[in-house]
């Protein structure tokens, strides 16, 4: 199906929308989509006091858009939303979640009918091509899958007239590419499939459109992201090497350190083993005194048994008698006298 010519708008204008089953194309509008404080949020009532902003989304396709309200300020866009109080089975309609430029549900674009008549369908990027942007009699605003268009449905093609330029400063878009506005009686048509995904797949389901490309904004952070992280794995891995290759080197270190120990260990007993060993020397002392080292056959044998010695073992009782010198002594010879005598002299 054919969804006719993009349909292009002034981001720096304010827009009225309403529908054709209760305006006339090419004349004033007496209605609006605006906010109330019903359940369902929305509704195309008389009432001129809030306009629409269509904001570009950036990513290269003309007539796709942001919708932002007068009243709420850019902070919120409308959007698709299920909603359980929705008659038809796709419960699927209009909210007004903040903004999220990277939400498929805020994006919408915009195509002009290619049937001769006026008006102007909105897709919801998300909801895809087989829903469309319907009005229930007496409203709310729903996303209808019913787009046949062998058969007039007044409320599918919306009417979009321009009203003021943006005057506010929060809401003026810098750089826009500014294009004659679509007239007072140009209506718009929307077709969206539901948040839910009913409807879709093989059967002829809706398909989301595709997104085409990302913003400057978005790519730069994906790109700075990225960056980080590669930085960061790198440096994980060269402190987990660096680490790895300590714990070696100090292995290594440890290794080699028990290797010189045995091996001086090794070398101290090899030379000790070397070393000449000296037989003991006997105990002279009391040879050098004569007649101090016994001779074979006195060995063994008692103190009074050796020759030439006097002393006898005495009794208790008989220590107690009178002191024998034994015999006396003779004089020194002559010759050991003089012997004396004349070695006196080298001594004085």
């Amino acid at each position: 199906m054919s969804l006719g010519d993009p349909a292009i708008f002034d981001p720096n204008i304010w827009y009225q929308l309403s529908e054709a089953r209760v305006d006339v194309g090419g004349k004033d509008l007496k209605h609006n989509l605006v906010i109330t404080d019903s359940p369902a949020g929305f509704g195309v009532l008389p009432d001129d006091n809030n306009y629409w902003q269509f904001v570009p989304t950036g990513d290269g396709i003309e007539n796709r858009y942001f919708l932002r309200s007068q009243k709420t300020g850019t902070g919120f866009q409308l959007a698709t939303c299920w909603d359980a109080e929705e008659i038809h089975p796709a419960k699927t309609r209009l909210c007004l979640p903040p903004t999220d430029d990277n939400a498929d549900a805020q994006m919408w674009e915009s195509y002009k009918w290619d049937d001769g008549t006026t008006g102007i369908r909105f897709i919801n990027v998300k909801n895809g091509t087989k829903w469309w942007l319907d009005v229930h009699k007496g409203n709310p605003p729903y996303m209808n899958d019913d787009i046949n268009t062998q058969v007039f449905n007044p409320a599918q093609r919306w009417l979009v007239s321009s009203v003021s330029a943006v005057a506010e400063t929060s809401f003026h878009v810098d750089d826009a590419t500014t294009t004659k506005p679509v007239g007072p009686s140009s209506p718009t048509n929307v077709e969206t499939a539901p948040t839910d995904d009913a409807g879709s797949g093989e059967d002829g389901g809706s398909q989301s459109l595709p997104r085409h490309g990302l913003s400057a904004g978005v790519s730069a952070g994906i790109g700075v992201g990225v960056a980080g992280a590669i930085i960061a794995l790198v440096a994980i891995i060269f402190f987990v090497l660096r680490r790895r290759r300590q714990k070696q080197i100090k292995g290594e270190e440890a290794a080699a350190a028990a290797i010189t120990d045995y091996q001086n260990g090794i070398h101290e007993k090899q030379a000790a083993a070397a070393l000449p060993v000296e037989a003991p020397t006997p105990d002279t002392g009391a040879s050098e005194f004569q007649g101090s080292t016994p001779t074979p056959e006195h060995r063994g044998k008692g103190l009074a048994e050796l020759p030439g010695n006097n002393f006898s073992p005495q009794s208790p009782a008989s220590r107690t008698q009178p002191y024998n010198p034994g015999p006396s002594l003779p004089p020194h010879s002559p010759s050991e006298s003089s012997y004396a005598e004349s070695h006196r002299d080298r001594y004085v």
